[in-house]
């Protein structure tokens, strides 16, 4: 009697530990299944701007690699390929950090990128504080990596993708022509681009 007894209690921790484990999986398999689900509508959202695959996994590189890419890349958007890839330096971080400090407003095309030109992502490691009014009023309190925009015969514009990887695109004051030099590019290429 007290063995069937025993055995019982047993068989409950059994069962309730088999609950739990139940539970719990079905937890984390409803949160990996949210943010997969966020990830994806992002991507369709950004990929409806533009025809090429190569500039979505530009930018959504650092996500779907597994692992951060801690170089500065300048990617050619007619082209489809990182075209120079500069170790990034405090000088360069720095710059591109006065330009997300100096947002003026939101980009506000339809399309918010170009068919032609060039875009120079900028990693930073730690991710980059925040504090303009733009980008928290869009919740983006910190940044990872930082684009810039070069449109052909048009001024340079940011963009920063927020936590569920949606694009925020922002004009912003400053010249761009001591970032270029630092990347090893002729001030005069901004006007090219």
């Amino acid at each position: 009697m007290i063995l069937i007894k025993m055995k019982k209690k047993y068989l409950k921790l059994l069962i309730l530990i088999i609950l739990i484990s139940s539970l719990g999986l079905n937890i984390y398999s409803f949160m990996r299944h949210k943010y997969l689900n966020e990830k994806y509508k992002a991507l369709v959202c950004f990929s409806n701007q533009f025809d090429e695959t190569s500039l979505v996994s530009f930018i959504y590189s650092m996500d779907f690699s597994g692992y951060e890419n801690s170089t500065v890349e300048i990617f050619d958007i007619t082209r489809g390929t990182v075209i120079k890839e500069v170790l990034p330096s405090p000088a360069i971080q720095k710059e591109a950090e006065k330009y997300l400090h100096a947002i003026t407003g939101i980009y506000a095309r339809f399309r918010a990128l170009p068919d032609t030109g060039y875009i120079v992502k900028i990693p930073f490691s730690p991710p980059l504080t925040t504090e303009s009014p733009w980008p928290q009023n869009d919740h983006i309190h910190s940044v990872n990596e930082l684009y810039i925009l070069f449109p052909p015969k048009e001024v340079p514009y940011l963009m920063v993708l927020d936590d569920k990887y949606r694009p925020f695109c922002y004009y912003f004051e400053g010249s761009t022509e001591v970032l270029l030099r630092y990347l090893g590019l002729p001030p005069s290429s901004a006007e090219d681009f």
